[in-house]
Parts: C-alpha cells; sequence; structure tokens
C-alpha cells in the first residue's frame, strides 16, 4: 500500500511532524508499504518562506516531497484572525477563504501532486492549515483527517466542518480530542480511530545530558519540555515558579527546554536551556524529578508519554483535556489550575519521592500498554486497510 501524509511544512519540530513521520518510519519497518510525505519548501510556519529545495528527498526509506509555497503569511492576516477569533461560527465564506489564504502556505504545486498521486491513502493534518482544509477536497483518493484538534476559534470555522465531513475517516490523538470534535461538527458517523502517537525509548544518560547543559552542581531539578512560544504556557509556568521558589524556597531548580520565540528570565531558581538534541531531552527526562507541563492548547502531549518512558512522574495544567486525560489514565501525575493547586502540587510531589515513584511506574504501564510503536503502527495499519476497503473512492478515477 502507498501512504501520501500531508503536512503544511517539515522541518521545525512540531507534533504533527514528529507524529506523522515518526508512524511513517514504523509503518516502513514492519511491512513493504510505502509512505511520502508530501509538504512544502517551508521550514517555519512564523514566514513560510521556500527555505528548502523542493522535489523528493530520502529520510532513511521515507520520502520527504516538498512543493513550492506560492504565498505564505499575508499582511492581512492578523486582521482576519482577529475576526475569526472573535466569532469563528459566524465567518461568512468569503471571509474564511480569505482566512485561510492569508494564513499560508498555498501551493499549487502540492494541489497538482496530490491530484495526481497514486497512493492508496492520503493523510492530511493538521485541521488549521489550507493544506488540510482546502487540500484534503482536490484528490479523490480515499482520505483520512487527523485533526490534532485542541480548543482554538478556528476550529469552529464551517469550512473546518466541512473538510471533516468530506473525509472518509478521522484519527485522533486522544478521546479528549475526539470529543471536543464532535462536540463542534457532526462527524461522529465517520469511521474514526483514536491512535495516539508511538514513544519508543531512547538513549540518554541523566548525569552526561546535565554537564551538557550546565547543571550538574548536585541540585536536583524539574523539566518543562517543548517549544518557549506565546500562549504555549512556558512564560506563565516560569511566573507560576519563581512565586513558588520565593515562598517554598526549594531544594529543586525549573530547567527549560525547548526553542525559544519568547524572552524568559533566567535566574538561580530557573534555568532557561533552550533547544537539545533528543539524546540530551531523554538524559535530562531521566534525571528529572518531575516534568512539568503547562500547555492547555495541546492535543495529545507526547512528552509525557517520553517521560513515563523515562521514569518520571508529571504534573500538566488542568485546563488541557487531553494530557489532564492521560494523567487520570494512567494515574502517573497529577495536575494544577491556579496558583494555589500549583503550590499544593508542587510541594507534595517534590516532598514525596516515593509517590513520585508510584506515579511514574504508573505512568511507564499505561505508556506500555498502549502507546508503544508497535502497537501504534499496526493499529493504524488495520485502520488503514479497513478505510481503503470501505472507501467509495479506493480505486476511483482522479479529480479533475
Amino acid at each position: 500500500m502507498k501512504l501520501d501524509f500531508v503536512l503544511p511544512l517539515f522541518g521545525e519540530r512540531g507534533g504533527a511532524e514528529r507524529a506523522l513521520s515518526g508512524l511513517g518510519r514504523q509503518v516502513m519497518a514492519r511491512s513493504d508499504w510505502e509512505v511520502t510525505i508530501q509538504t512544502t519548501c517551508a521550514t517555519s510556519g512564523a514566514r513560510w518562506d521556500n527555505d528548502a529545495p523542493a522535489g523528493p528527498a530520502h529520510d532513511g526509506r521515507l520520502v520527504v516531497n516538498r512543493h513550492h509555497v506560492d504565498s505564505g503569511r499575508a499582511p492581512g492576516w492578523v486582521e482576519l484572525e482577529k475576526r475569526v477569533n472573535k466569532a469563528a461560527g459566524d465567518v461568512d465564506a468569503e471571509s474564511e477563504r480569505a482566512y485561510f489564504e492569508a494564513q499560508g502556505p498555498l501551493s499549487s504545486a502540492l494541489a497538482e501532486t496530490l491530484v495526481g498521486s497514486d497512493a492508496d491513502l492520503v493523510l492530511h493534518m493538521p485541521y488549521q492549515y489550507a493544506t488540510t482544509v482546502q487540500l484534503s477536497q482536490v484528490h479523490n483518493k480515499p482520505t483520512v483527517i487527523w485533526p490534532a484538534a485542541h480548543d482554538d476559534p478556528a476550529l469552529r470555522l464551517p469550512a473546518v466542518g466541512g473538510a471533516l465531513r468530506a473525509a472518509d475517516a478521522l484519527v485522533f490523538g486522544t478521546d479528549a480530542e475526539r470529543r471536543l470534535t464532535e462536540s463542534i461538527h457532526p462527524v461522529s458517523h465517520l469511521r474514526q480511530i483514536v491512535l495516539g502517537v508511538g514513544v519508543g525509548e531512547h538513549p540518554g544518560d541523566a548525569a552526561a545530558a546535565a554537564r551538557r547543559v550546565g547543571i550538574d552542581d548536585g541540585r536536583p531539578w524539574v523539566l518543562c519540555v517543548g517549544r518557549m512560544l506565546p500562549g504555549k504556557g512556558t512564560e506563565a509556568l516560569a511566573s507560576l515558579w519563581s512565586q513558588y521558589a520565593r515562598r517554598r524556597r526549594p531544594e529543586h531548580r525549573l530547567v527549560l527546554v525547548g526553542d525559544r520565540d519568547v524572552d524568559i528570565a533566567a535566574g538561580g531558581d530557573l534555568v532557561v536551556v533552550g533547544g537539545v538534541d533528543e539524546e540530551t531531552k531523554w538524559g535530562l527526562l531521566r534525571g528529572a524529578d518531575l516534568l512539568v507541563h503547562p500547555g492547555t492548547l495541546e492535543s495529545f502531549g507526547i512528552v509525557l508519554l517520553e517521560a513515563w518512558a523515562a521514569g518520571t512522574a508529571v504534573l500538566v495544567n488542568a485546563g488541557c483535556e487531553p494530557t489532564s486525560d492521560h494523567v487520570r489514565s494512567s494515574r502517573g501525575g497529577a495536575s494544577y489550575s491556579d496558583h494555589a493547586t500549583f503550590d499544593r502540587a508542587m510541594s507534595r510531589l517534590l516532598g514525596d519521592a516515593a509517590l513520585r515513584a508510584r506515579m511514574a511506574a504508573a505512568g511507564a504501564a499505561y505508556w506500555h500498554a498502549n502507546y508503544t510503536w508497535d502497537l501504534v503502527a499496526r493499529r493504524f495499519m488495520d485502520f488503514c486497510e479497513r478505510v481503503v476497503r470501505f472507501s467509495p473512492r479506493a480505486g476511483g478515477t482522479v479529480a479533475a
């Protein structure tokens, strides 16, 4: 079977890119299937510039086929985004079209490739770009959309619902993502799977990682891993931690790891590392006493599974249903909702090593039972076979 995975870009270490590239590699490792990432020449969603050359390139067995971006983020985007954020459900069709075109990326070359592709199935991810909303409807192949939905005004746009309803099937990362999507758009009749993202164990020594990032002075650490962007929660976490540290004088320091697009002031109890390689990240996860995940706009929360695979308990923001679902289902951590609950949860967890160990073990069991790559890849392959078998478009003619 041949699969096309459609992404708006390939280059940033984002969740959609990691999920689909990892899934493609794992599928091919277990079969003779062929997987191609169909994407644009952009490597950054902030600019949508044609940074990478067009055409196919091999990443192991995985083929990454890039296409020229005709237009990226347009000057009128900010005003259109404000209108959508104010009343997404009342936006007219012309404004919707302008919204997706101004957001970018638009690529006529990518559209042409999808129309002429010989893939047996095409999967589009995520929901909020023209590469899904528009391009999922330009070809006549069995179509799957993985929305990677979070509670965002753009999810309520009628065009998003139209694209979802036109698909043959939907993939979700968590049951919380499925519930959210179905609460907004009538898609419960479609073939679906709550798949998740696979996580494998990776090398990474805690002591070596600590030396690499300059925290090898013997102080224990609490870790936060993720891109530091406005709205991602890292700034709020830094503020919560600073207040907690002033009140409690903890032995621990907070270490922030991830590519940085916001300025966060480092201090004695707060270390801002920036981006690191995978080995260093896994070493820091193994050495941490606790992982904190402050984000509220997550559709899955892969770093929680990585923490549990590394043997570390977690603390999540209760305002994020998918990550809170993971914690409730696994009993692998705790949650907070404000200053007071953050203070109580942090004090309880950092003060009780035995509790953290029990939570870490429960989280590891949850990961192993649900999210190893072998489980995820085989479930996905079975799902694809069913979608193709029952799709009225399977074997159909290519759309004009």
